[in-house]
């Protein structure tokens, strides 16, 4: 396992979850928000130590003064997992559905709210997939 610039990851290998740049860029761009919609984990949350931005972005969530609302299965698993749970409100395993519920919500994009600089700095942790 190698943290890299995601543009480095050598061809076979697998991007497996975000790295610190990454993690501080994400969360410094949220910072401030005021409702929070997280449809999935970020990275193999299932295998440690890829559970590293997920359990940052799940305590740095839960604690904003922000309505934040996780849906799907994976997401509240990965919140319990966290011990961060109770942060999250209202809770639903259907992880699917979330995005078509929001229909006439303004929805940005990752790539919309970050600045251009996070594109360059951005880093992953990769493996050989192999």
């Amino acid at each position: 396992v190698r943290t890299m610039h995601v543009t480095q990851v050598p061809v076979g290998w697998e991007i497996v979850d975000s790295g610190e740049a990454t993690i501080c860029a994400i969360i410094a761009a949220m910072s401030g928000v005021q409702s929070v919609l997280w449809n999935g984990p970020v990275g193999k949350f299932e295998h440690p130590p890829f559970d590293r931005s997920t359990n940052e972005f799940a305590g740095f969530l839960a604690g904003l003064p922000a309505r934040t609302v996780a849906a799907g299965g994976g997401t509240t698993a990965a919140h319990r997992r966290a011990g961060v749970a109770a942060g999250f409100n209202p809770r639903s395993s259907g992880g699917g559905a979330a995005p078509r519920a929001a229909d006439g919500v303004t929805r940005l994009e990752l790539r919309d709210i970050l600045p251009d600089r996070f594109h360059l700095a951005g880093q992953i942790s990769a493996r050989n997939g192999a």
